[in-house]
């Protein structure tokens, strides 16, 4: 008896070793990453984060666990967690790109290898500016927002009578805000950004991330994110396109949402 007890007082700590847990600290060291964001996702524990801007990510692992890494612009990449790497607590990831490869091929007088990142290389691209033409890199308005501009802008006619030339100053402007039409419009503009915007609130992150993490339930996504959209700091954040300030941002509004505050 005393014999099978200790060699059980032998095997706990062996026991305890293989399932303890560890913050893994890394960095993915691609030249290329340039503020990008990787998806990187603990399989066996079903856990996920992503990488700061300047690479580095920490996500917590245990022995055998399977680290993948994933994301368009690099080809799927998996690590499975060894004793070794626990012992070290870091980990250094190179991504390789996921440039398609293409047999070679020619269109006119313009040789392609099959190396995209070189055939784009070789090509000659032009900026529509050059050409001269007026307003080129002004964003398109959406159709909301050019009838707004059409209510809103003054419009002069010319005629022509008797030889001579005259101007009628329009007095659509006028009409369209003494009849409301023109309030009405900002509304249907203001709705359509408002609309874009919690769009890609939601896109920033996988659904997995959603229901997981914050506990949001699926076909409640949408409202927490329009709920997050009141407060006016979630627009800077989708355009600074800082997924780590944007997450903690999540983060923090999560639990007013499920606590009621938000939208049914």
């Amino acid at each position: 008896m005393l014999k099978y007890l200790f060699v059980l007082i032998l095997f706990i700590p062996f026991l305890c070793s293989a399932q303890e847990r560890i913050q893994l600290k890394g960095k993915i060291t691609n030249d290329s990453l340039d503020g990008s964001y990787i998806n990187i996702i603990n399989k066996t524990s079903n856990i996920g984060t992503i990488n700061s801007s300047s690479g580095e990510f920490q996500i917590q692992v245990r022995e055998k666990d399977t680290l993948e890494f994933s994301s368009i612009q690099y080809e799927k990449l998996e690590v499975v967690v060894t004793p070794l790497l626990m012992e070290a607590g870091y980990l250094r990831v190179l991504l390789v790109p996921g440039i398609s490869e293409l047999d070679e091929v020619k269109i006119s007088n313009i040789d392609l290898t099959g190396d995209l990142s070189r055939d784009i290389g070789n090509m000659n691209t032009f900026s529509i500016s050059q050409f001269g033409i007026p307003n080129a890199n002004r964003k398109a308005l959406s159709a909301a927002e050019r009838r707004l501009h059409a209510a809103t802008t003054t419009s002069v006619s010319t005629s022509v009578s008797g030889g001579g030339a005259g101007g009628a100053v329009g007095l659509d402007p006028l009409i369209n805000a003494i009849t409301g039409r023109t309030k009405k419009l900002k509304k249907v503009v203001a709705n359509e950004k408002l609309q874009q915007m919690v769009e890609k609130g939601v896109a920033a992150f996988s659904t997995r991330f959603f229901v997981e993490e914050l506990k949001i339930p699926e076909d409640k996504i949408i409202n927490f994110v329009y709920y997050c959209a009141e407060n006016h700091q979630l627009k800077y954040l989708l355009k600074d396109e800082n997924r780590l300030d944007l997450l903690e941002f999540y983060i923090k509004y999560a639990p007013e949402f499920l606590d009621g505050k938000g939208p049914e």
